[in-house]
């Protein structure tokens, strides 16, 4: 079969660009062979810019996702953040996830999502441990304080302590949709849990302010711990005036 003159490869040698790069009418055969190798190289390159730069644009594009995903997600120990995470429903792992991820504090709120899921796992512990680390993020898990706020009646003691102890942690997030469940906190058995939810109510400061009569009544709770947490939550409650009026 006779090559065509216009093709852009050579069939006899398979290896694109040869033959016209070497034709004796192309533009190119005057021009010096190493200067003709790098404006090839150059209009590979424009190619190459362009067709990412369409891919990027494109709506939906899953490439784009998820390479400003890798770009961004924090790497501990040369671990991505993701496995970190996922560790926390390892039972032989999650103690060192948990411990990892406090350690992380803000540069792993972008786990927060996941761990709100993972705040209705089957496994109470694996529920406790997600409550502890968002609590360690502070302002930046924000968005769980409604989930931690249904968290404070989890069925299991340690998913409500640890949520009682994020919330207090999240105390900028702790407003008006939370004072409601802790005070009922206030009234559980246990007064370690009791004691942080009158700390939790003491952070979230003048926006609990409709916890001051559970927090009077705790005054004289039979825990000497409980009574402290609860004379302190008063303190930063109340303005002066109500106090001195009391």
């Amino acid at each position: 079969m006779k090559e065509d003159p216009d093709s852009f490869s050579s069939s006899t040698t398979g290896q694109p660009w040869r033959s016209f790069l070497t034709r004796k009418d192309s533009q190119f055969a005057s021009i010096n062979p190493r200067r003709r190798l790098d404006t090839l190289i150059i209009l590979l390159a424009g190619f190459a810019v362009v067709a990412l730069g369409y891919m990027a644009c494109a709506p939906g594009n899953r490439l784009q996702s998820n390479a400003v995903s890798l770009q961004r997600e924090p790497v501990y120990n040369g671990r991505p953040l993701s496995e970190w995470v996922g560790d926390l429903q390892d039972h032989a792992k999650q103690q060192d996830a948990v411990v990892v991820l406090a350690q992380m504090g803000p540069r792993a709120k972008m786990a927060v999502p996941a761990l709100i899921e993972i705040l209705k796992h089957q496994d109470g512990s694996v529920r406790s441990s997600a409550a502890s680390v968002l609590g360690r993020m502070g302002g930046d898990a924000q968005t769980a304080v409604p989930s931690l706020v249904d968290a404070l009646k989890d069925s299991n003691r340690d998913v409500r302590l640890n949520a009682a102890i994020a919330l207090q942690w999240i105390s900028s997030g702790v407003k008006r949709t939370a004072v409601a469940a802790l005070i009922d906190v206030l009234q559980d058995r246990d007064p370690s849990l009791r004691g942080k939810a009158a700390l939790a109510l003491g952070d979230t400061g003048p926006d609990a302010a409709t916890a001051v009569p559970a927090l009077r009544k705790a005054l004289k709770d039979g825990n000497g711990r409980v009574r402290a947490a609860a004379a302190g939550a008063l303190k930063r409650i109340e303005p002066e005036s109500t106090r001195s009026g009391a």
